[in-house]
């Protein structure tokens, strides 16, 4: 009989509780295990691998298990959470990811890693605000973390607390610190609609800020319901977003701008551009989707799609 891949999983699945501590850390298990013939699973994502040897038509053979790295579920927020924690894991050292800096404005955090944006996001969430530049260009794809071109890790939006994946818009923590880009590219960075419902971006909501000097490139942010920006989801407060463009896909149900989604009065836009798609229901800009802000010295060529588009009265 030949054991398909789906079995193989199976037995992968069946193994995993005793398994666990070797396959996790790329160790090889001896176990008794009789079946006809071996198959090799092969599942396009990041793995965490490990042998097992077993009879194979009555000869002892060793093959390689194959799983998934389910650690990671939650994307960089999972990264951050273990920078801040210290964890080693799977030969990583997360604790030395750690940024310099203290996080005020005249000693901001200088973020010269993916792991240490993702830190940031993390520290920044549901915490006293913090300040942060960036001093590298960051590729968002996550590979050492299971992510690909295609599927990036998911983002979890600076300014939203850890614990939110509802649709209160109330439990949305506000960022309020300021942050510079220094001109350096961020690209890659995935925002899924299945993960929040409202305010997704590079940030999610901010309010008092200072968002200065970023470049968003090959990028694609979405929410479930409405307000995504590329660079910001929910702007209030006297925000100022300053010298920021972006190429990104950014879509949503309604509030859907290329910078922008949704910004409130006394928040300024200016000196950004935007070159990206915008797809959404109503409420569609190529800088804001929506606002009583003011939009200074800005470009763009956009190309945006209206998916049943309905017209307030």
């Amino acid at each position: 009989m030949k054991i398909t891949t789906l079995k193989i999983r199976a037995i992968v699945l069946t193994l995993l509780c005793i398994l666990t501590a070797a396959i996790w850390n790329g160790g090889t298990v001896t176990k008794a295990l009789t079946i006809d013939q071996t198959a090799s699973p092969s599942d396009g994502q990041k793995t965490e691998e490990g042998s097992i040897t077993g009879k194979v038509q009555g000869a002892e053979k060793t093959f390689s298990l194959v799983a998934p790295r389910a650690g990671y579920a939650r994307g960089w927020e999972t990264v951050g959470s273990y920078i801040d924690d210290n964890v080693t894991e799977g030969g990583i050292n997360f604790g030395a990811f750690h940024p310099p800096g203290s996080g005020t404005e005249d000693d901001p955090y200088l973020i010269s890693t993916p792991e240490q944006l993702a830190w940031f996001s993390y520290k920044v969430n549901g915490r006293p605000p913090l300040c942060g530049t960036v001093t590298a260009d960051l590729d968002m794809t996550g590979e050492a973390y299971g992510g690909t071109k295609a599927s990036p890790l998911p983002w979890l939006p600076i300014g939203m607390d850890q614990d939110y994946h509802g649709s209160l818009l109330s439990a949305i923590t506000r960022y309020t610190g300021t942050f510079d880009g220094g001109e350096h590219t961020i690209s890659g960075l995935y925002v899924r609609s299945g993960d929040f419902q409202y305010a997704a971006g590079l940030f999610g909501a901010v309010s008092g800020s200072t968002i200065k000097n970023i470049v968003v490139k090959d990028s694609k942010v979405s929410s479930g319901l409405s307000m995504s920006g590329s660079i910001a989801g929910l702007c209030e407060g006297n925000t100022v977003i300053s010298n920021c463009f972006s190429n990104a896909a950014v879509g949503g149900a309604v509030f859907c701008g290329g910078i922008a989604g949704s910004c409130e009065e006394n928040v300024r836009v200016e000196k950004c551009g935007f070159t990206g798609q915008v797809t959404g229901g109503a409420y569609l800009g190529g800088i804001v989707g929506y606002g009583k802000n003011t939009i200074a010295d800005c470009f763009l060529r956009v190309y945006w799609q209206a998916i049943h588009l309905t017209v307030p009265m």
